[in-house]
């Protein structure tokens, strides 16, 4: 089985969220350096498909910042 690249970022983004402290978001350009190779606008874009299905929750701001459900 072949997993698209976006559907394996999208997932290591879940697993890094759902390892921190839900109290604490994470901005989005800590998850990019986090996955190495992404390109920042990539990673936003995942993020915003996560928040848009209702798997993260996203806080406003500056630095948009992210957190696990």
């Amino acid at each position: 089985m072949n997993l698209t690249k976006g559907l394996e970022q999208a997932v290591c983004i879940i697993t890094l969220l759902a390892t921190q402290d839900k109290k604490f978001p994470i901005a989005s350009h800590i998850i990019n350096q986090r996955l190495e190779g992404a390109s920042p606008s990539y990673v936003k874009k995942i993020i915003r498909k996560l928040v848009v299905n209702g798997l993260v929750t996203s806080v406003s701001g500056r630095s948009k910042l992210v957190r696990s459900r």
